[in-house]
């Protein structure tokens, strides 16, 4: 494998907190001012605790590495979104959002009865945020690959790690391809992913990156593709062929298809089957629960 394609991932370590516990904090009757709070600045991992001083004209933050004292003023213009998440720094408090090189907005998003949060990209989040995305939605999706320790995985679109943790978890060996640096930011602040530390990251469009990776080497493929309409390449014949090259005989492929057009009366899922078996896989079976499909590769 080419080594440009490596990507060093080096987690922040710094608090970050959901709008909606700013906005609690911000929300604290005046008279009952000063107060001293202990919060998590974790997102609930427990790693970072937090000492926070309420006052009339400020907020001060004192973590473990600095204090910071903001203007209670400032902090009420920035907060404004209870979902996003914010990253505090020595002296500042910043939204956890940016525009791409693509310009398209990227926003680290916490969703009402989710514990962990989602990547939104111009507004369309990257997880099933019906349900917890690392707890339920990525558990399952590893769950329904099944694979063995020390086997070797190839996945597709790491976004924040998730599936990654389960993969690692189970002692498997992982290369993981993403291909954007701001996914990649967002994850740096995001303590539910920091074991991304662990991982081998190959950074770039995987289907260009793929075509450096050998034949017949990898034991399971995981895919976890954005939509079809966001990422049609992704879903195509010539990429599917690309992973049945690189996956051995008989490995098992598991991808996320989701279900694009259902309300419209669309199926996708026939196409992407269709595609599946021009490759060379046999589809075993579509999993409701993970929305994706698990197909083991049949080599001719």
């Amino acid at each position: 494998m080419r080594g440009d394609h490596r990507y060093k991932f080096k987690y922040r370590n710094l608090p970050v907190f959901s709008g909606k516990t700013l906005l609690t904090l911000l929300n604290i009757p005046p008279n009952s001012l000063p107060k001293t709070i202990m919060l998590d600045g974790s997102l609930g991992a427990g790693i970072i605790t937090v000492y926070v001083e309420i006052s009339k004209d400020s907020i001060i933050f004192d973590g473990e590495r600095f204090i910071a004292e903001l203007p209670r003023r400032y902090l009420e213009e920035i907060v404004n979104n209870t979902r996003r998440i914010y990253g505090l720094t020595e002296d500042d408090l910043i939204p956890l959002a940016m525009v791409g090189a693509d310009n398209k907005y990227y926003q680290l998003s916490l969703f009402e009865g989710c514990r962990t949060p989602t990547v939104e990209i111009s507004g369309i989040h990257m997880h099933r945020v019906v349900v917890d995305p690392l707890f339920v939605d990525a558990k399952r999706k590893v769950k329904a690959l099944d694979p063995k320790r020390g086997g070797l995985v190839l996945e597709i679109c790491t976004g924040l790690g998730y599936s990654t943790y389960w993969l690692l978890k189970r002692k498997c060996r992982v290369i993981t391809i993403e291909k954007s640096t701001e996914v990649l930011e967002l994850a740096s602040w995001n303590p539910w992913s920091r074991h991304l530390r662990n991982a081998d990251i190959l950074l770039g469009d995987a289907t260009l990156v793929i075509e450096n990776l050998p034949d017949n080497s990898f034991d399971y493929v995981l895919h976890d593709p954005p939509r079809i309409s966001l990422a049609p390449e992704l879903y195509s014949t010539t990429f599917y062929s690309e992973i049945h090259r690189v996956i051995k005989p008989e490995g098992i492929f598991f991808h996320y298809v989701g279900e694009p057009g259902r309300k419209q009366g669309k199926n996708y899922l026939r196409g992407v089957i269709s595609r599946l078996e021009c490759a060379g896989f046999k589809v075993f079976r579509y999993d409701q629960k993970t929305q994706g499909v698990i197909a083991v590769c049949v080599k001719r």
